[in-house]
């Protein structure tokens, strides 16, 4: 079943799939989550603990984006909190997962609610933000001894090479008995080895 997302919705606990197109607010969404998490409480009321954290996204650039995400999403959090606390009733935001995290803080404490976002803001270090090659080979290592694998295997990450084998590969396949008018098309379209490489290494 497909719902509109609301980013103050009961979190709740189980599992949920967060499908969206690029630039229209995964990132908010994810990072909204933690603060919430941490403010509200998981499934038994206790503050999300950083060293639970796992955040898993496809570029060391996008995980580097990612970590910052979280912990300026935690300050302003924090922000909001000190604010609402000093300010009352006077306090208003246009964001609404701040406006939910302070109403929550009236009603639970806002000494609280503060001190588990300083402790968040803390230990955010301590959350794993990784690539999916990074995450796979970090379970590769731990269960080594269940799964059989070599603890020293490292991961293929040079992206360059793979699809420079990959095209390589496709060359030799689809021309190799081809017709020469249509390799020299193919070239004319700058759909030769070098193109196609070029155009491997972006979507990659």
């Amino acid at each position: 079943m497909h719902t509109s997302y609301d980013p103050t919705e009961d979190l709740g606990g189980g599992m949920r799939a967060l499908e969206a197109s690029a630039g229209t607010g995964k990132t908010f969404a994810i990072t909204s989550n933690v603060l919430r998490l941490v403010v509200e409480g998981t499934d038994d009321g206790s503050a999300l603990e950083m060293e639970r954290l796992l955040l898993v996204t496809f570029t060391r650039a996008a995980t580097a984006e990612l970590e910052d995400r979280v912990r300026r999403r935690l300050v302003e959090g924090q922000r909001a909190l000190a604010q609402a606390a000093m300010q009352g009733e006077k306090w208003a935001s246009d964001d609404a997962v701040l406006t939910r995290i302070v109403a929550h803080a009236r009603s639970t404490g806002f000494d609280e609610a503060q001190r588990r976002v300083e402790e968040a803001l803390r230990t955010v270090d301590q959350a794993t933000v990784t690539t999916i090659h990074g995450f796979c080979h970090q379970v590769l290592r731990q269960a080594a001894v269940h799964t059989d694998a070599d603890p020293a295997v490292q991961i293929d990450t040079d992206d360059d090479r793979l699809v420079r084998a990959v095209v390589d590969d496709w060359m030799v396949r689809f021309t190799h008995d081809a017709d020469v008018d249509l390799v020299e098309l193919l070239d004319q379209l700058k759909l030769n080895r070098a193109g196609l490489h070029a155009i491997g290494r972006v979507v990659a």
